[in-house]
């Protein structure tokens, strides 16, 4: 049986797999997971949420813009999707925070962008409601 979730029944929040591919010498690819924890929204809160994404990009003329600050504005949306993430650890193994900074300082690391589209893969993916098989 196939349960509609109303406004007082849907679930808040759901833990989905982020898979993040990176680039490894020999043109190999390093394939990582950790799990994101992401907000469900509604129909109208994602169009909210497009709708400032759009003013945000529009807002930005490029002139006065760093080369890297749509990261900036791909981490504020993101923000609103997700909440939390586990099996994020630092280089000595410790588990890291989900934070707007920390997820901000991923977004600028050299895998910056490996990782900023995993995890919009798997909000495509929960929004969607399907997982693309390989």
């Amino acid at each position: 049986m196939f349960v509609v979730h109303t406004e007082k029944s849907k679930p808040k929040t759901i833990p989905w797999p982020v898979s993040v591919d990176t680039p490894a010498d020999g043109g190999k690819i390093k394939k990582y997971e950790f799990t994101g924890t992401f907000n469900l929204l509604d129909d109208d809160e994602k169009d909210a949420i497009a709708a400032e994404v759009k003013e945000a990009a529009a807002d930005e003329d490029g002139t006065d813009a760093a080369v890297n600050a749509w990261k900036v504005v791909s981490v504020d949306r993101i923000m609103r999707f997700m909440c939390g993430w586990a099996g994020v650890v630092d280089m000595n193994k410790t588990p890291v925070e989900f934070t707007r900074e920390n997820l901000l300082l991923a977004a600028r690391s050299p895998d910056g962008v490996a990782i900023l589209r995993g995890i919009n893969t798997a909000i495509n993916e929960i929004h969607v409601g399907a997982r693309a098989k390989n």
